[in-house]
């Protein structure tokens, strides 16, 4: 009998070892398949998140943004150059929306021109837009002009600095383009300077 009970009580140890064994086996695998539909869930979110935020910039503008060239004319001298027509450059993934420009003599705090442009990129996204606007502004008898040209637009403002200087019988230009940020600061999103521009750039003042 005692022989009987060993065997018997060893047997119920293995079956319940076996069965304990076996659940354990499932636990791990249920936790193995509920971790896979976990990160399943997880991409699938990332998805949604980075399309809805992409189909909102592209109703937005994003963080998109322009900037302004003027074309010249140089027929005589340095000293009858007159700005002219104005190119528009286009910069980022999405369209602008609602786009107008404000140009600003910073040497006589006053407009020069206020104009809307309207929707850019909305089709196709072209870099560069002529636009039908001229300032035909004259800088004879000058030897630099300062410009701070504001833009309105869905996604924000931001506005361009622009230095002209004037170096033996050349016009050269230092332009930025800038953004309020959050913490009151700016965001430099763009800046070039003629190579043979008068002022070292750290000693350029911009404001």
């Amino acid at each position: 009998m005692i022989l009987f009970g060993a065997v018997l009580a060893a047997v119920g140890a293995f079956w319940t070892s076996h069965k304990q064994g076996r659940f354990e086996a499932d636990l791990q695998e249920k936790q193995r398949m509920l971790e896979e539909k976990s990160e399943e869930i997880i991409s699938l979110n990332r998805k949604i998140a980075v399309l809805s935020y992409h189909t909102m910039n592209m109703v937005t503008g994003g963080d998109s943004y322009a900037y302004i060239l003027f074309s010249d004319n140089q027929s005589q001298s340095a000293e009858n150059v007159q700005l002219r027509n104005i190119l528009l450059i286009h910069e980022g993934r999405y369209p602008l929306y609602d786009l107008s420009i404000q140009i600003a003599d910073i040497d006589h705090l006053k407009d020069v021109k206020v104009f809307p442009v309207g929707n850019i990129g909305s089709t196709q996204h072209i870099k560069h837009w002529p636009l039908n606007h001229a300032i035909n502004f004259d800088l004879s008898e000058k030897q630099s002009q300062r410009f701070n040209i504001f833009f309105y637009s869905r996604n924000g403002t931001w506005y361009q600095q622009m230095i002209y200087k004037k170096l033996e019988g050349r016009w050269l230009l230092a332009t930025r383009v800038v953004r309020p940020n959050e913490t009151g600061g700016i965001d430099v999103l763009f800046k070039n300077i003629s190579p043979d521009f008068p002022i070292p750039e750290n000693e350029i003042v911009w404001e």
